[in-house]
This record gives C-alpha cells, structure tokens and sequence, in this order.
C-alpha cells in the first residue's frame, strides 16, 4: 500500500500521458498480442450501449411532448458518455486490428429501466475489467468535473425556465434550486459519493492488475524475444 500510494501521488499521474499504448487495446486477461479479442468484445459491448440508447430515446422519448427533454437527466448523460466511451474503444481496437498497433412520478419501463440504471454499471464493469487501460487514484478529479459541469448545467435549465415531463420546475426532486440550501448539500453528498466510487474503481483496477499481472509480462516477453535483431 504504501509503495502504491508513493507511486500514485505524484505530480505526473495528473496527466494523461501513458508509457505503453498497447495498455489500451489490448485485453488483461490474454497472453499474446492480438487485438482481435478484445475488439470483438468492445464492439459487442459498443452495440448494445447504442442499443440502449436508440431505445431509451425511442420509448421515453416518445412520451415526452419535446425529444429534447430526454438531455435532461443525468443518467442519460451516463448513457451518452458511456456509449461515447466504448466507441472510443472500439474505435482503438479497430484501428490496431487493420493497420496495426497503435426518482420520477411517471412509470418507467421496467426493462428500460434495467438498461439504464444497472446494465451500464455492468458494460463498465466488464470493459473495466478486461482491459489494461491505467486507472490512476490522481484522476479522482474527472468525475468530479462531470457532477460540477451537470449541476451548473441543471441550475442553467432552472434558471432558463426549463421543465421536466410533468411541468415541475425541477429535474430531480432532491435538485430542486428552489432549495439552494437542500441542493448544496446534496452535491456535497453527490461528490463524496462520486469520490468513494472512484475509489472503489481504483481498487478494482488494482485486483485485475494483481491477477493479470503474469498475462501482461508473458505478452511482453514474447514481444521482445519475436523482435527482428
């Protein structure tokens, strides 16, 4: 721990620089370096993320009376940016394959429901899990930069006059700008909550590394001795 923690709080983990670019196409848990795996996982994962989205826009977005309502919600935001995440990733592990390294009162749908609030948690897991992306305890401050910039964005919509489906003025119950005093300390508690997360995605990362740690150091060696001299 204490190595890890001297390893971590320094002042190069806040930037985004990383040694070795294989990290990001190719998967912990194999031994060789083909990315062709780990694509056909991250493309899988990326279709069914825009699975959910075109749904989600097509059943709740047709039961709003304005489609833009749907931008609203943070956990569409959620949607969006992990859709966006795996694309990203996708889009790594195909350009390495071809050309080489590089609370509301209306009803929700109850399967809809699941898709948003449970199975995005779950392709993060297992995107997480699977792959050799750096997880660095100093970049704590991106998720707290997504609770900033979605709170003055849903103080920008109260402000605007903007609406919810069912004409409140508010987009969360316990976001209600009306109570600046209530919604201050829900986004304290909202930025701890996200900090303990991040925490325990740093941890995660830390387990996949510990159990794959021999599956990347083989993949090294076998790179290095197929070297041409």
């Amino acid at each position: 721990m204490k190595v890890y923690l001297k390893t971590q709080f320094r002042l190069s983990m806040f930037k985004l620089e990383h040694e070795n670019p294989s990290d990001f196409y190719l998967s912990c848990w194999q031994k060789n370096r083909t990315s062709l795996p780990f694509f056909c996982v991250r493309l899988l994962l990326f279709l069914t993320c825009v699975g959910i989205l075109v749904s989600s826009l097509v059943i709740m977005g047709g039961s709003f009376s304005n489609l833009g309502l749907w931008f609203i919600y943070m956990t569409h935001w959620g949607v969006l940016l992990i859709t966006i995440t795996t694309a990203f990733a996708t889009v790594v592990s195909c350009q390495v394959y071809f050309k080489g390294p590089i609370g509301e009162d209306w009803q929700l749908d109850p399967v809809l429901d699941f898709f948003l609030h449970g199975m995005n948690s779950i392709i993060m897991f297992i995107l997480l899990m699977t792959s050799r992306h750096p997880i660095r305890l100093m970049h704590f401050y991106f998720v707290l930069c997504i609770g900033i910039i979605y709170l003055a964005f849903s103080g920008i919509y109260y402000a605007a006059g903007g609406l919810d489906p069912l004409g409140n003025h508010y987009i969360y119950p316990t976001l209600d700008w009306k109570l600046p005093g209530q919604t201050a300390i829900m986004a304290v508690v909202a930025a701890v909550s996200l900090i303990v997360v991040y925490l325990l995605v740093v941890a995660l990362g830390a387990i996949r590394d510990a159990l794959t740690g021999n599956f990347a150091m083989r993949s090294e060696t076998m790179h290095v001795s197929t070297e041409p001299y």
